[in-house]
């Protein structure tokens, strides 16, 4: 009976020295893991006040920035040229490929697939969460042959085909790499940024369903019940996150160096129109053929579900108005398209 009990203990006793390590580490030394687990027991945070719930943030990805910075200096920004001359994208043809449509009836369409760049100077592909950020890439990817990355390494859209999620910025073989959070816009500013605005009101509905679905091979794609956004929890998460949204907005318009702002809606009103947008701003000609193919596949396999739901109070729309406002000043200040009009959209 000792015998059974003794590796038992040893686990719970490493356990606890672990645990004890780092509640009385300094938060800036911790991993993000170890982070947030100091922040459960001290501070009693909820899941979804966590800021990396998204996936483990790559800490290496830091030590690039600086250097992949330095490639814009000259190149973009406010003197760029009006009418930049398109790159020459060069794949890597002998790596690793993703078919797109090999049941695709039009034998062109069916014979695509992504690859990775070879020395490619990549770009950010910026959003809050439940954007459309991963929608976007797929179009993105399509329409381009590269496949795009991720300054997180999230497992379900590896195993969805999004090979790219595991390469990072530095490695100079992605077009763009997806990220939500001010902290990721500070390091590399100075790359292009494409930025993907959806209206608050629905994102807040999806990223509730994110962060409460325990499956997280569904979390992408599926809803939680609607009784618990009648929740004050809910009520306190949209509180939360709409100072998070608004600010993360903003400082992508305003500080990042040359930003192009994209709207979610306008996507999924004209999915192959806006993403030749897109591709136009990063410099990378658009393909014919690829883009009249996408058009026969524009959902994807990870996009989210779309349900017309309202469950705010009266004041939580005027605190919505209030933010949307904010925005569309900066838009306009900045000489972009302002906001669609989200009450044509249901949801």
């Amino acid at each position: 009976m000792m015998r059974r009990r003794f590796p038992k203990f040893f686990v719970l006793f490493a356990l606890f020295l672990w645990t004890v390590k780092i509640l009385h580490s300094k938060k800036e030394k911790l991993s993000p893991l170890n982070r947030r687990l100091q922040e459960v027991v001290l501070e009693g945070k909820r899941a979804w006040e966590f800021e990396d719930y998204l996936g483990e943030e790559d800490e290496e990805e830091a030590k690039n920035y600086e250097e992949e910075a330095k490639d814009y200096e000259g190149g973009r920004g406010e003197n760029r040229s009006p009418e930049p001359s398109y790159r020459d994208v060069k794949l890597n043809e002998n790596g690793t490929t993703r078919a797109l449509w090999p049941d695709d009836e039009v034998e062109i369409c069916s014979r695509m697939d992504v690859r990775f760049a070879v020395g490619m100077r990549g770009s950010i592909l910026h959003s809050f969460p439940r954007s459309g950020n991963t929608w976007v890439r797929y179009l993105l990817e399509a329409a381009s042959g590269v496949f795009t990355s991720s300054v997180y390494t999230d497992r379900t859209l590896v195993a969805a085909g999004y090979l790219g999620e595991r390469h990072k910025l530095g490695w100079r073989t992605t077009l763009a790499t997806k990220s939500h959070f001010i902290k990721h816009l500070q390091k590399y500013k100075n790359i292009p940024t494409v930025t993907i605005i959806r209206n608050p009101a629905r994102v807040f509905v999806s990223l509730w369903s994110y962060v409460n679905l325990k499956n997280r091979r569904r979390k992408h794609v599926e809803s939680v019940a609607e009784s618990s956004l009648r929740t004050q929890e809910f009520h306190d998460f949209v509180h939360s996150k709409l100072r998070k949204w608004l600010n993360t907005t903003l400082f992508s318009l305003t500080q990042c160096r040359d930003v192009f702002p994209v709207f979610y809606e306008s996507v999924r009103e004209d999915p192959v129109g806006e993403t030749r947008r897109i591709l136009e701003f990063l410099k990378v000609k658009p393909q014919e053929d690829r883009l009249a193919c996408l058009g026969r596949h524009v959902s994807g396999n990870v996009k989210g579900a779309q349900k017309s739901l309202d469950p705010y109070t009266e004041e939580e729309k005027e605190l919505f108005l209030q933010a949307l406002k904010k925005v569309n000043e900066t838009l306009v200040q900045r000489g972009f398209r302002t906001l669609p009009d989200y009450s044509k959209y249901k949801s």
